[in-house]
């Protein structure tokens, strides 16, 4: 399936695409949930594509794509996940983030700024990024209608961030935007490196091990297996975002040791039960684990 730009991928996506599950991170407008857990991330969702390799295998060559993913559908993102954080997901994000107050956070893929603003709400000093001008755009906009002290940049985190200090930040925060971005190493990479030592890094994902059930996509496709790691677009009845952006598949394993690779330690980890409402429509879909949230300690002997 094309992109939203509706450029197709020169390679082949990862198997069948199907990737749904259940939205948190925000209600829809007209105060339904979101179609998928991966639309859920969006909301915090936010787009690293740009520049980055589409990946089809994990041996694959890769497509590198101009134009961020999220830019086409900016307004059905922004509509679909205003600022509201009573889900399990964002609760058990702050609950990681800890106190906030006075501390320089960089939130990662912050999207139209959904995350960033309710950082800044709780005392933190933001700054959020992303690769979608579409959406920063709309992020700034908010931001001087209801100003906060943010401040956006529109940037690709696998590019290295060279305008930002090491050591510049106490936290860093990415809420469902690790599948967004093909290049993880790079982003891991560039997040420890503006981290101080003993700083955090706390994000939020579908669950690498998510199965799916039903109508419901899990976190591969329904043709592929658990193993195969790579790009694939959902086609699923009831995925809506993930059928325009798609999303990168990789096991638990492969975050972990990524993010210990780069220096940040894996502290603790949550999952979070979807919403009730959610798994009562699902079936089997909502006994499975669905959202995983990880918090992570820099170390000493960082990049």
């Amino acid at each position: 399936m094309p992109f939203s730009d509706g450029r197709a991928p020169a390679t082949k996506p990862l198997g069948n695409a199907s990737s749904e599950a259940p939205a948190t991170g925000g209600r829809a407008s007209n105060g339904a949930l979101a179609d998928t857990p991966n639309d859920v991330g969006r909301s915090h969702r936010f787009s690293w594509s740009e520049g980055a390799p589409a990946i089809t295998s994990r041996n694959a060559t890769v497509n590198l794509m101009r134009q961020a993913r999220y830019d086409a559908i900016a307004d059905f993102f922004q509509e679909g996940w205003p600022d509201a954080y009573d889900d399990s997901v964002s609760v058990a994000l702050f609950e990681e983030a800890g106190v906030l107050s006075g501390l320089n956070v960089l939130d990662v893929a912050c999207g139209h700024g959904r995350m960033t603003r309710e950082l800044a709400r709780r005392g933190a000093k933001v700054l959020g990024i992303d690769i979608s001008t579409a959406l920063i755009t709309k992020a700034e906009a908010a931001e001087r209608n209801v100003p906060l002290g943010v401040n956006f940049r529109s940037a690709d985190v696998c590019a290295g961030m060279p305008d930002i200090n090491d050591a510049s930040f106490d936290l860093s925060v990415c809420c469902f935007g690790l599948s967004d971005i093909d290049d993880l190493d790079a982003a891991l990479h560039g997040i420890a490196r503006v981290l101080r030592p003993g700083g955090r890094f706390v994000f939020a994902i579908l669950h690498p091990c998510f199965p799916g059930a039903g109508e419901v996509s899990g976190a591969w496709p329904t043709n592929g297996s658990y193993y195969e790691e790579g790009w694939w677009v959902a086609q699923g009845e009831r995925s809506s975002l993930r059928r325009h952006v798609g999303a990168n598949h990789r096991m638990l394993s492969t975050y972990i040791n990524a993010l210990g690779r780069h220096g940040l330690g894996m502290d603790r980890i949550a999952e979070p039960e979807p919403p009730e409402e959610w798994a009562a429509s699902r079936g089997q879909a909502g006994s499975y684990p669905v959202f995983l949230v990880g918090s992570c300690v820099r170390t000493e002997g960082g990049p």
